[in-house]
């Protein structure tokens, strides 16, 4: 009978730390740092929110209409924030 080496078991830890090509890095969007967009891409983003919303299907969950909601009213509000005052 032949025997095997039992199996490390770190072996699964090991392997998936080498691959270090995953790991968050300063600076990175991962870091839970708010993504700095332009106002034409703000603008952008609202109108995508918008189309997304007015296609919502009757079904969809509340939680998912609320959030989406108050993204798009965030959003305009940080562009009525950020406009030119004359």
């Amino acid at each position: 009978m032949v025997r095997t080496p039992e199996p490390d078991p770190n072996h699964y830890v090991t392997e998936r730390t080498r691959m270090s090509g995953f790991r968050t890095h300063d600076g990175q969007h991962s870091d839970r740092m708010p993504i700095k967009r332009s106002a034409e891409e703000k603008k952008r983003l609202l109108v995508q929110l918008k189309e997304q919303q007015a296609q919502l299907k009757p079904w969809v969950a509340e939680g998912v209409k609320t959030s989406l909601a108050k993204r798009i009213a965030d959003l305009e509000a940080e562009l009525r924030a950020a406009a030119p005052r004359r």
